[in-house]
């Protein structure tokens, strides 16, 4: 074992740990010196930490006092860090803690982090925090080695502290502050660099539009036109989001290789689930679609059928993957009136992608229920409702 290229140990421990677990990296490292090292290298090259905690008679120690105690036991652990999530799991008391956690990430090469995760329990909690935390939020973000960002009720000015290093973003719940105190050290619009993205996840977002805004209003700061990945949750169905939505598709149509959609599911005053105005793709050969069909008022799927049925029919679309959801009911309700309704949107389906996908490849159908039991007959009723001819070998159900 002493002999083998340290790539290729790596690469072993990874494997187990991908495929049995934390566990099973934690016995290797056991087992002989040789693995000790990357053993430990891989288990602490991610931190997780509260923001906040319980103050309360008999609690234990703070999230950022054990942290603290922790890096002074061993000082080799600064080394191995390389991601960092700061999370606030119960939003009670958090002012000595942020304190301590602000010493305790001080201790470490910020400028070797590759990896941050932000989530704030709401939208206001942020500017709460301590200014000695929000100081070392600043210096993360600004690290020179930062490949991923993940922000979640938090500003999205963060952004603007980020370097060209930065490749991957997501966002939910993020909101561009009214607020000028981010944190110290915070860059100027004029003073940030610029960030050229490969993927962008924008999940739920109460009021999207203004994220969106933010993104596609700095495009000398944060360049879209070169993403590869784009995750899209449709969170209003509105006229406004649609009309954002379809910029940003827009902005990035020639670099983009994979779409993932989640539609949304209920529709009033005549908003859509799905896109009404989406630019032409052309490079655009993977597209995943997450449809909701829980409960019987959603209109996911005729908005899936509608959106799949405007596309080019010079689509360029090889993969298509439907992830379809169903409630306990699902499985009664086929049979009824409701069960015509997705049946008719799934033929729409089966029809567009049958005839208008011209380099269609496959279909991926993946069904989810909280009843184990109905997988097998609404397995069978979506290969009979998209009427897939066999002999294409395009359908796979699971």
């Amino acid at each position: 074992m002493i002999s083998l290229p340290p790539e290729l140990i790596y690469l072993i421990i990874s494997t187990a740990a991908s495929r049995k677990g934390v566990e099973s990296v934690k016995n290797l490292s056991l087992t002989c010196s040789a693995l000790r090292g990357p053993c430990q290298s891989l288990l602490l090259s991610h931190i997780q930490v509260a923001i906040s905690y319980s103050r309360i008679p008999g609690s234990t120690a703070s999230p950022g006092a054990r942290l603290l105690e922790l890096l002074s036991s061993s000082s080799r652990i600064v080394s191995y860090v390389k991601r960092i999530t700061m999370f606030d799991p119960e939003p009670l008391w958090a002012g000595e803690n942020e304190r301590k956690l602000a010493g305790a990430l001080d201790q470490f090469n910020l400028t070797k982090i590759e990896g941050f995760a932000l989530i704030c329990g709401d939208e206001g909690k942020y500017h709460l925090l301590d200014e000695s935390l929000r100081e070392v939020i600043v210096r993360i973000c600004k690290s020179p080695s930062l490949l991923t960002i993940s922000l979640s009720s938090a500003p999205l000015q963060l952004l603007l502290a980020c370097g060209p290093s930065l490749k991957h973003l997501q966002v939910e719940y993020s909101f561009q502050s009214n607020q000028p105190d981010v944190g110290a050290g915070m860059p100027s619009c004029r003073e940030s660099q610029v960030v050229s993205l490969d993927s962008l996840q924008l999940g739920y977002h109460p009021n999207p539009v203004s994220a969106l805004q933010f993104i596609l209003r700095h495009p000398q700061t944060i360049r879209v036109d070169r993403l590869r990945t784009l995750r899209l949750n449709m969170s209003t169905g509105e006229d406004d989001e649609d009309a954002w939505m379809g910029s940003l598709v827009k902005a990035c149509q020639n670099s983009l290789k994979t779409l993932k959609l989640v539609p949304h599911a209920y529709t009033r005053d005549g908003a859509e689930s799905v896109f009404r105005r989406f630019p032409h793709c052309p490079n655009l050969t993977t597209l995943d679609i997450q449809v909701d069909a829980t409960g019987l008022p959603r209109d996911c799927l005729q908005g899936t059928a509608s959106f799949l049925e405007s596309l080019s029919p010079s689509n360029a679309i090889e993969a298509l993957h439907l992830g379809l959801e169903f409630n306990i009911r699902a499985r009664r309700s086929l049979t009824g009136v409701w069960g015509g309704i997705w049946s008719a949107a799934l033929r729409r389906i089966g029809n567009c992608v049958t005839l208008g996908f011209p380099h269609l490849r496959t279909v991926t159908v993946e069904i989810h229920t909280p009843d184990p039991d109905d997988i097998q007959a609404i397995r069978t009723w979506v290969v009979e409702a998209l009427a897939i001819p066999p002999e294409t070998g395009l359908l796979d159900v699971a």
